[in-house]
């Protein structure tokens, strides 16, 4: 069996870290979009689960499409009378296996991941959304 691996499309309520006015953040980095996709075939590719694994478009038929939306990607840095979540770091997904001869979701699910931002300044963010990346 293969799988190919959609680009995990950003939601309409997303908010992503790489908004950030800072240059090097934009400059730099890769969307968020395609970071958690190619972490999404690196752990498909390691699993063992299927014999190959493709970043979308396949070269190849797949057996499998997994489709993804980034629900969330950012810091948060809002308080609620003291008792918010700032300081802390949010990845987000929703995804779908679809078999791909009938195009039936045969799997779904929804993961959200908060991780407490250990470091100040983006340093720390991005080693937050990082491990919540990874989780």
């Amino acid at each position: 069996m293969s799988v190919t691996i959609s680009h995990c499309a950003p939601s309409a309520s997303a908010t992503t870290a790489c908004n950030s006015p800072v240059p090097s953040c934009r400059s730099r980095s890769a969307s968020p979009t395609a970071l958690l996709s190619e972490l999404a075939v690196k752990y498909f590719a390691e699993t063992g689960l299927f014999k190959r694994v493709y970043l979308y478009p396949a070269p190849v038929h797949a057996d499998y499409t997994l489709r993804g939306r980034v629900l969330d990607f950012a810091e948060l840095a809002y308080q609620k009378g003291g008792t918010g979540k700032a300081g802390m770091a949010r990845a987000g997904l929703n995804l779908d296996l679809v078999r791909t001869r009938d195009n039936e979701v045969v799997w779904s699910a929804r993961k959200e991941v908060e991780v407490p931002i250990q470091n100040t300044g983006m340093r720390g963010v991005v080693t937050a959304l990082n491990a919540a990346s990874q989780e």
